[in-house]
């Protein structure tokens, strides 16, 4: 299902340790449009997981992700890695990594991850949510 075919079930899921990232984003998405009702926030890579493991049966939600790169404990690398075990027919996220850093080896390596649509500077505007919204992509 595309962001597209189905923008009034979306469910955006915010991960990182930073709540002021938290903050910004939300003030962010809720400028692009975006229902705060849809938006939940991890602080950590395995609270995103419960959460994902906890919702994963409806297949009626479009699950966006935006997760920070660099956590500790566990960083969007490991996240990456567990949500490759969520992944069916019926539940594909799409996931952005948010970072400070633009390493090209990062870069790289997101792109070996087929659900990891974006990999993108910290922090993330309005018009990247508005454009999410209308385009279905970004």
């Amino acid at each position: 299902m595309s962001i597209e075919e189905n923008s009034e079930n979306l469910r955006f899921i915010l991960v990182d340790d930073d709540p002021a990232a938290h903050t910004y984003h939300k003030i962010m998405m809720t400028r692009a449009g975006i229902d705060e009702q849809a938006i939940v926030e991890c602080y950590s890579a395995d609270e995103c997981i419960v959460h994902v493991s906890n919702a994963q049966g409806d297949s009626n939600v479009q699950d966006i992700i935006i997760a920070d790169l660099s956590m500790p404990l566990k960083n969007g690398w490991a996240l990456l890695e567990e949500l490759k075990l969520h992944i069916s027919k019926q539940y594909t996220p799409e996931v952005y990594l948010v970072t400070n850093s633009m390493d090209p080896n990062d870069k790289n390596k997101s792109e070996s991850y087929p659900f990891v649509k974006g990999f993108k500077t910290k922090f993330l505007n309005s018009e990247f949510f508005s454009d999410l919204l209308s385009n279905g992509q970004n």
